[in-house]
């Protein structure tokens, strides 16, 4: 898979967080020994004024391995802010408010974890009722893309 960031409609984003800005860094793909991780970063919003991170990262790894790690930092996660149960979401998801980095959803099913992250880089966050459905929905349209049968 070449560009991470094609995976899901703009349109959606666009109208919640502003015009976007493109990539604030190029998109990379990384491969080692335990899996390939993918990333999209991109920035939303009026220069000047609200500018706001998306920030996409997908792991394709074996199923085991995703869920180990999706626990894993769902552990660690927990005792810094606690997490909120996404039901109906892949095979398991959940948000969570960070003060340093924003809004974060995790979810997995079969070989994929995705972690979405949205931060406010400078103005008005929005509040996480208004941004958490857009994660989630862009959550979905990545898996849809990812584990549909082809």
């Amino acid at each position: 898979m070449a560009d991470p960031c094609a995976l899901w409609d703009y349109d959606r984003i666009t109208a919640m967080l502003g015009p976007d800005g493109g990539s604030f860094a190029p998109p990379r793909t990384h491969t080692g020994e335990h899996g390939t991780w993918l990333l999209c970063e991109r920035e939303y919003g009026v220069p000047g004024g609200d500018l706001t991170a998306f920030v996409v990262r997908l792991d394709l790894a074996e199923p085991d391995t995703i869920r180990a790690q999706f626990d894993a930092l769902r552990r660690a996660r927990d005792r810094s802010a606690p997490a909120v149960t996404v039901d109906g979401l892949g095979a398991g998801a959940y948000v969570r408010t960070d003060r340093q980095l924003g809004q974060q959803l995790s979810v997995y099913g079969g070989n994929l974890n995705i972690e979405i992250t949205v931060t406010p880089i400078t103005g008005q966050a929005l509040p996480a009722a208004q941004v958490r459905p857009i994660m989630i929905q862009t959550a979905r349209e990545v898996m849809g893309e990812l584990l549909m049968p082809r």
